[in-house]
């Protein structure tokens, strides 16, 4: 996890074999009206998060990696996914930031203990980067956007000096 993201791990009670391959786990998102993509070695849900299943011999856990380039609506997107999820399955609970009995959990509290969570990673990421309020995975996709930025800025400084 780099400068740019943030994750929110949640833990099922049990082994999910819906969580066990990429057409199990699309099934079980798609009923919740999310996509599901394979990326290199992890998985992509709706273009928007990168999703992590680990299995600890007991049970599963998943992880949403978001980005801060849309830090606030990713929050809530992320939020909105585990009540889904949580209404489809009701043993499960938010482990991180900080393990939930999950019916205490509501999504200000959420937001809160993030923020609080994140704030310095946050402030740091704006000073680098700015608020930008744009959907971006994290990782690597979010630095080939920078570059990508970064080299049309130079090319249109380029032209208006040949100008």
């Amino acid at each position: 996890m780099g400068m740019e993201s943030f994750y929110v791990r949640i833990k099922f009670e049990s082994k999910k074999k819906y969580f066990e391959n990429i057409s199990s786990l699309s099934e079980f998102f798609s009923d919740l009206d999310l996509e599901v993509s394979k990326n290199s070695d992890f998985f992509v849900l709706d273009e928007k998060v990168i999703l992590n299943v680990f299995e600890n011999g007991t049970h599963t856990e998943v992880s949403f990696e978001g980005c801060f380039s849309w830090y606030e609506e990713c929050l809530n997107y992320i939020y909105s996914i585990f009540t889904k999820i949580k209404e489809k399955d009701k043993m499960v609970k938010m482990v991180w930031p900080k393990e939930h009995l999950t019916h205490k959990l509501d999504r200000n509290l959420f937001l809160e203990e993030m923020n609080i969570l994140y704030e310095e990673k946050y402030k740091d990421f704006i000073s680098q980067y700015g608020k930008m309020n744009k959907v971006i995975l994290p990782r690597e996709y979010f630095y080939s956007s920078q570059n990508r930025n970064t080299k049309k800025w130079t090319s249109i400084f380029r032209r208006s000096k040949s100008d």
